[in-house]
């Protein structure tokens, strides 16, 4: 185990922030503190540095802090073994994850449809281009169902003026059976 929980915490709290103090410090009943919301932009260095362990004790006391209203970690799939993101997965209780488009999906050249979603959307221009990958979202309820939810993206590029938009596009129904 790289560092465990201890180390975890000493490093957030002397490491320039002071993000778990003030996350148990606020919103405290009757301190009339705000709940805060925490964003983790990676949460890669600190799996890498202090374990899967001691990264979900930290996140699972984040989570039941009273100070903490939400919580939004961006984690890089591609860089951990998948028992660490099964441990990540089991914490949130929603995952975006941005995937590649499968073989079969590229060989076909999946693109939106001219479509009311799609015009109304203002992504007619894409049309008949092809898509750069599948975002997949999964949440789950206070009932423990869970629903699952994917769309087609595609980054616009070039020097049109919405460059570097996204636009969504639902999956093909023959792609989803």
């Amino acid at each position: 185990q790289p560092g465990g929980l201890q180390a975890l915490q000493q490093h957030i709290l002397h490491g320039g922030t002071a993000l778990a103090a003030t996350a148990a410090q606020a919103g405290q009943p009757g301190t009339g503190q705000p709940r805060h919301c925490i964003v983790v932009d990676s949460l890669s260095k600190l799996l890498d540095s202090f374990g899967t362990r001691a990264v979900g004790q930290w996140l699972h006391q984040l989570q039941c802090s009273a100070g903490t209203s939400s919580m939004l970690c961006a984690v890089h799939a591609d860089l951990h073994p998948p028992a660490a993101l099964s441990t990540l997965q089991y914490l949130a209780s929603g995952t975006v994850q941005l995937q590649p488009l499968s073989q079969l999906e590229r060989r076909l050249g999946v693109a939106p449809q001219q479509s009311a979603s799609v015009a109304s959307t203002g992504v007619a221009a894409v049309a008949g281009t092809q898509a750069h990958g599948r975002v997949a979202v999964r949440l789950k309820r206070r009932a423990g169902r869970v629903r699952a939810e994917a769309q087609l993206y595609r980054v616009l590029g070039g020097a049109s003026p919405g460059a570097g938009a996204v636009a969504f596009w639902d999956v093909p129904a023959a792609m989803t059976t």
